[in-house]
């Protein structure tokens, strides 16, 4: 086979798969290129699903435990209302408790 006969094999299999890709609708080398990019786009967009999944995740026990610490001012202060109460029950008495019974006896009278 000479180098003619090779330059024309070439430019007929050439013309032959033209011809072909004409009659097939094949996409354009911008649409495939563009595919491409679609695809190398795909494992961003993952990357920041999975990104939002960690931060809510990690926020959960963040917010959990926060709960609980609410939980646990409201009933110190709920026990502080108390100690309050009895404390000031304590200062307004009219007499010492050791006289109570005195007071009593006063209303039985």
């Amino acid at each position: 086979m000479n180098e003619n006969q090779l330059k024309e094999a070439i430019a007929a299999f050439r013309g032959s798969i033209r011809h072909q890709g004409d009659q097939i609708e094949s996409p354009g080398l911008e649409a495939i290129l563009q595919r491409g990019q679609v695809r190398i786009r795909r494992p961003r967009s993952l990357r920041w699903v999975l990104a939002a999944v960690v931060l809510v995740l990690g926020a959960i026990p963040v917010s959990y435990e926060h709960a609980r610490e609410q939980q646990r001012e409201a009933e110190r202060a709920r026990q502080d209302a108390a100690l309050l109460e009895k404390v000031n029950a304590g200062l307004s008495r009219t007499v010492p408790r050791s006289l109570e019974p005195l007071l009593a006896w006063e209303e039985i009278r």
